[in-house]
């Protein structure tokens, strides 16, 4: 028998501009369409590139997905995964919605796919993953539900480092 399990997780909207998410000490992936593509690194750069489509940040319990786009306030709209502390008094007391997401392993496209700079990755973590959320309760003329894709590289995992945990 099977019971239904716990969140371990929060996602909620991530609150600030560029400058906080520079701030983040962690790991970034971003995506722009100048230069070459895609990079991976510490921190983001100081100034937001012209060109940013998406930015996936990780750090010690917390995960960022950034959507970058002229036409949204602000330039850009984030949300943000935190992992739920193991005390019941401090999980009470957790800002944001509780969720359970869903970790994958990530497929990077290789040199010859004919991708965004695929001849120019940086060298990406051996175990890089996605972590799905999924959104149940969609908005006004949604049909269906949508899911959030944050990633990281599995060094800060959800509750086991084997990408397959949480697959339905």
């Amino acid at each position: 028998m099977t019971g239904q399990r716990s969140a371990t997780h929060t996602l909620s909207t991530f609150v600030g501009g560029w400058d906080d998410l520079v701030a983040l000490a962690g790991r970034w992936l971003w995506l722009d369409m100048v230069g070459t593509g895609i990079h991976l690194g510490d921190t983001l750069p100081g100034t937001r590139p012209a060109q940013l489509s998406h930015a996936w940040g990780w750090g010690e319990g917390w995960w960022i997905r950034v959507r970058a786009d002229v036409d949204l306030p602000g330039g850009l709209v984030a949300a943000r995964l935190d992992l739920l502390p193991a005390e019941p008094a401090l999980r009470a007391a957790a800002a944001g919605t509780p969720v359970i997401p869903t970790a994958r392993k990530v497929r990077t496209w290789g040199r010859n796919d004919a991708e965004v700079s695929a001849a120019e990755q940086p060298d990406m973590p051996a175990r890089l993953r996605e972590l799905h959320v999924r959104l149940d309760a969609p908005g006004e003329g949604v049909i269906s539900a949508a899911t959030l894709v944050f990633i990281d590289d599995a060094v800060r995992a959800t509750e086991s480092e084997d990408p397959s945990e949480g697959r339905r």
